[in-house]
């Protein structure tokens, strides 16, 4: 009896010291988030249904961290709206995010869209951890509540923790380095003092975030952003994870990591998670995103806008996910191209670079609101009619092909590729005659990506004597002559 009472207590202490061993971390990841609320009609996403899953998660293991991996603070058509004399510029989700007690994010190319002085108040306002390892301020100096060089200890095993930023976009304010060698002289700091996990955090490119597994095989995993497509790779010699989300929460990643520490080994499952209506939202946090709504909607009220009145009735989804609009024409842009025409009935043609679409969600059938019509391009902008040659509209249009993925793809009305040839209407565009076109007044006037030529000051390009037309009241109107208004 008592050597069978022996066995059985040193089986237990055995038993208890392998489970010791192994500690077991979980993350949850966000990329590219700009709408605190549900999308797509309230189907998806939503950071309420962020709060139900993460509170799902830390009871199962205390060990759980959350990662945004950049692109929050803008754009989005509430970040325009003002609160207490200044434009809110993101400090909606710096405060849902704090009340929800976010740990880790990283900088995307849109914080910069905000003025230094914004993004400088929403810095200080973070009360979670902004990783930084190859951005700085203009005079080199980090900017506010930033760190770099980032270690967590969890049970005894260290965790480091790099962010990077593509720095393939203009900013007049920050000096951003060559990610990848930010990458590698972080892994080599964190390799010589023994880290035990190394994660990046990034927003890039996916082939950018695979030459990253490539190139630094000592990372452990890399959770991205920027695409606002889910991925889920493995590369590199080490077959590295390398994952994003979708666009605003509509998806999620749940990292489960194992690591054994007797041998050192991890084991890591990835789960990407839908967010659809199968998870309740939170009642606090949405009554947060409510109070910050109806802030915003009062600020629009103020400026003339009715954002809660229902232009229209819809009968088909509109798709405006950035994929789509980057990449081929969708009922929305081909609604959206008509209307500049319906605008200028004497334009021939119309073009619009992909990237004027915004909303990154496709609209659902029923009542269309003032305000989904603001989030369709919240930075608002003209419209122009202009004169051009054939040769140019060609030259454009098959630079718009080439832009493919880009917010310089061009979406038009009018116009069809046939074969080689372009036709406008049923004839075939003539390189020396001269057409009316109207066109997104930012191509003309501040240029896109190989599409300068179109620019004002290159010549080519011609003003008319017709008004600029707001591009949301057109859009508005188009809406409104496609379907049933309700006025």
């Amino acid at each position: 009896m008592l050597l069978r009472f022996t066995f059985l207590l040193s089986f237990l202490i055995f038993s208890y010291t392998s489970m010791a061993q192994v500690v077991k971390i979980t993350f949850l990841q966000l990329n590219d988030v700009y709408e605190m609320s549900a999308v797509s009609g309230g189907k998806l996403g939503g950071f309420a249904r962020v709060q139900t899953l993460l509170d799902s998660l830390k009871k199962d293991n205390p060990n759980t961290f959350t990662v945004l991996a950049g692109d929050m603070l803008s754009p989005s058509a509430i970040g325009t709206a003002t609160y207490q004399g200044e434009k809110m510029a993101g400090r909606q989700m710096v405060d849902v995010l704090n009340v929800m007690n976010w740990d880790y994010f990283i900088f995307g190319n849109h914080e910069f869209d905000l003025k230094e002085p914004d993004l400088r108040k929403r810095l200080d306002e973070m009360k979670f951890t902004l990783i930084a390892d190859n951005v700085l301020d203009s005079e080199n100096k980090p900017f506010p509540n930033t760190t770099k060089q980032f270690k967590i200890e969890v049970e005894g095993i260290s965790i480091g923790i790099l962010g990077i930023t593509l720095r393939n976009f203009k900013t007049s304010y920050a000096n951003i380095s060559d990610p990848l060698q930010a990458a590698k002289k972080e892994v080599e700091r964190l390799q010589k003092e023994k880290t035990d996990i190394i994660v990046a955090i990034t927003h890039q490119s996916i082939e950018s975030d695979v030459n990253l597994a490539v190139e630094v095989p000592e990372i452990d995993m890399i959770m991205g952003g920027h695409e606002h497509e889910n991925y889920h790779l493995l590369r590199g010699d080490h077959y590295t994870p390398v994952t994003k989300a979708d666009a605003n929460a509509k998806t999620v990643f749940i990292h489960q990591l194992e690591y054994r520490k007797s041998s050192g080994e991890l084991k890591i499952h990835s789960q990407l998670v839908f967010m659809d209506e199968s998870i309740p939202e939170d009642p606090a946090i949405k009554a947060l995103v409510q109070k910050w709504t109806d802030i915003a909607f009062a600020s629009f009220e103020k400026q003339g806008y009715h954002p809660r009145d229902i232009i229209c009735i819809s009968t088909d989804v509109l798709d405006g996910s950035e994929s789509a609009v980057r990449s081929r024409s969708t009922g929305l842009t081909d609604l959206i191209t008509a209307g500049f025409i319906t605008a200028y009935p004497q334009a021939d043609a119309s073009l619009m670079n992909g990237g004027s679409i915004r909303i990154d969600d496709k609209l659902q059938p029923g009542p269309i609101s003032e305000y989904d019509i603001m989030r369709i391009s919240p930075f608002g902008g003209d419209i122009s009619l202009v004169s051009m040659e054939g040769s140019t509209l060609i030259r454009a249009l098959e630079q718009g092909l080439k832009n493919e993925g880009t917010g310089a793809f061009l979406q038009y009305s009018n116009i069809l590729k046939s074969g080689a040839k372009w036709k406008l209407g049923e004839d075939e565009i003539q390189p020396e005659k001269e057409y009316r076109i109207a066109i997104s007044s930012y191509l003309v006037e501040k240029g896109d990506q190989n599409l300068g030529f179109l620019t004002y000051d290159e010549g080519l390009v011609k003003k008319t004597d017709a008004p600029k037309k707001e591009f949301f009241q057109v859009v508005i109107n188009q809406f409104k002559k496609q379907y049933s208004s309700t006025n």
